[in-house]
């Protein structure tokens, strides 16, 4: 697409150079909204081209206004014309369609963005000017931005985020029916592939088995690798592979020990709004929380509670999701379990040979939060409201119920 800003009367357009466009269309919104001087035509006419219309539809319209003689200028090109009035696409104000286009012959250079207007009497001297199609992107402080605004250099302003999207259809194989001429296109992706009809429980349910299995093996390998293990150790792992896992597969067993929330009476659920994040880390908190949602560690939520959440980065480059619960903290009871003295605790080894260290994987998502408790923990961000249903880090009873439960 070649484009270009110019004026009319000095008034700022946005112009397309458009060879479909039989006539040199001006916005009809846009001349009556600035008073330009507008003629009736005696007879009315038919146009055809992109007018108001959807992408590849040729539409043919009816016209029976356009303007007088008006100062029309591109970069350095100038020139007194008529314009036909239509109602136009709201992303331009005028096309230059082909009754432009031949009059002036111009040469353009696709591969430039560049159109060379040559100049009447002018003994072969042209004007060149060029496309704007290429935007570039300008940082912007928020005191900068203002005064651009104030001096009339922004027009149109645009919240964009970039997403990645993932090819879904990219490894089915397929082929493409076309509506015959006429109709809609429309584009239909069809299977080629006749699979075993599988009721979508099972199918949900096996993948997830895939998926453990993966995890499990992962863990099981990087233990059984290390070559400092001991030949006896090494027996105990291969027995109990299933144990030496680097994450939670899955939402956990319910067990005896359940982690509760009580609240002091007379209290409003303390609500936050989500703090701002990086593009970068929108994009893991979306990753985070699909993986979370797939183990059915967290679930969606209507809750009046909300705490935002933030990343903090790891030692080895990673992110880390924490949640900001000082608000519920606040007026949390505060579980008085005794937490064991390591003084004591290190009394208790005395005259010991032999030493075992266990560490419990993500042991805080082992156990279950007490049932009417869950939305208590609900997190607020960009992409909803969402509630835990295993224990949270961040919250202050976790450490009392963790000791409780071993």
């Amino acid at each position: 697409m070649i484009r270009f800003q110019s004026t009319v009367k000095g008034i700022p357009v946005r112009v397309l150079l458009d060879c479909g466009a039989g006539e040199t269309f001006l916005s009809a919104q846009f001349a009556h909204d600035k008073g330009l001087p507008i003629r009736k035509m005696q007879n009315l006419r038919q146009c055809r081209g992109a007018i108001k219309g959807e992408d590849e539809q040729t539409v043919v319209t009816t016209v029976s206004e356009y303007t007088s003689p008006l100062a029309f200028s591109i970069q350095g090109y100038h020139q007194r014309m008529k314009f036909t009035l239509a109602d136009l696409d709201n992303d331009y104000d005028i096309y230059l369609g082909m009754k432009w286009l031949i009059e002036h012959e111009p040469r353009v250079h696709w591969g430039k963005g560049e159109v060379e207007i040559p100049i009447p009497g002018a003994h072969g001297r042209s004007v060149t000017i060029k496309s704007q199609t290429q935007t570039s992107v300008r940082t912007l402080f928020s005191r900068e931005f203002k005064r651009e605004v104030r001096k009339g250099r922004v027009r149109e302003v645009y919240l964009c985020r970039l997403e990645m999207v993932e090819p879904v259809l990219a490894s089915m194989p397929m082929t493409l029916e076309v509506e015959p001429p006429g109709e809609a296109k429309m584009a239909v992706a069809i299977k080629e592939e006749t699979e075993k009809e599988v009721p979508e429980g099972e199918i949900a349910e096996e993948k997830a088995e895939r998926e453990k299995d993966k995890t499990l093996h992962r863990g099981w390998s990087k233990v059984m690798s290390d070559p400092s293990l001991h030949p006896a150790a090494r027996r105990v792992v291969g027995e109990y592979r299933d144990i030496f896992c680097d994450e939670i597969p899955k939402l956990p067993p319910r067990r005896s020990v359940k982690f509760a929330i009580d609240l002091e009476p007379g209290h409003p659920p303390p609500t936050r709004p989500p703090y701002r994040l990086s593009f970068g880390e929108l994009d893991e908190m979306r990753r985070q929380l699909d993986d979370l949602l797939a183990k059915g560690f967290i679930r969606l939520s209507v809750s009046p509670f909300a705490a935002p959440a933030f990343f903090v980065a790891k030692k080895d480059g990673s992110l880390r999701m924490c949640i900001n619960y000082r608000a519920i903290n606040k007026i949390t009871i505060k579980d008085k379990y005794a937490m064991p003295r390591p003084e004591e605790l290190l009394d208790h080894l005395h005259g010991a040979k032999i030493f075992s260290v266990l560490d419990m994987r993500q042991f805080f998502y082992q156990l279950h939060i007490q049932l009417g408790d869950e939305p208590k923990t609900a997190i607020c961000t960009w992409y909803g409201n969402y509630e835990w249903l295993v224990m949270p880090f961040g919250m202050c009873n976790p450490p009392p119920t963790s000791q409780r439960a071993i």
